[in-house]
């Protein structure tokens, strides 16, 4: 929630750290998506660690028992197509959105991701 907090005020450096901190000590794929989502305005090579890293646990985690609610799935995938596009792999991101976007059914807050994301 800090996190979030810092981002809404424009400390997007501050933010990232948190962000990137949480994915480190709970890697879990929305963890890791949101800490690539977060670095996307800074640093593009991390921010795309961090969306390889997402879809990586994004992966076990369908794999899992419990799976992953499309929903869930829909925003890691939002969150890692930022990731991508800051690291200027643009095929990688328009894949990840157009995954996002099938998967999102109503939800507001993915397609407000996708919305905001510079695919040129």
């Amino acid at each position: 929630a800090r996190a979030e907090n810092l981002m809404e005020l424009g400390q997007v450096a501050d933010a990232a750290r948190f962000f990137r901190d949480a994915a480190n000590l709970d890697p879990t794929p929305l963890h890791l998506a949101r800490a690539a989502w977060s670095l996307s305005f800074s640093s593009g090579d991390d921010a795309r660690t961090f969306a390889i890293r997402a879809l990586d646990a994004l992966e076990q985690a369908r794999a899992g028992e419990s799976g992953v609610p499309p929903e869930r799935e829909a925003h890691v995938r939002a969150l890692a197509a930022h990731g991508f596009a800051a690291a200027k792999q643009v095929a990688s991101a328009r894949e990840q959105a157009r995954e996002a976007e099938r998967l999102a059914g109503e939800s507001a807050k993915v397609r407000a991701l996708l919305k905001t994301l510079n695919l040129d």
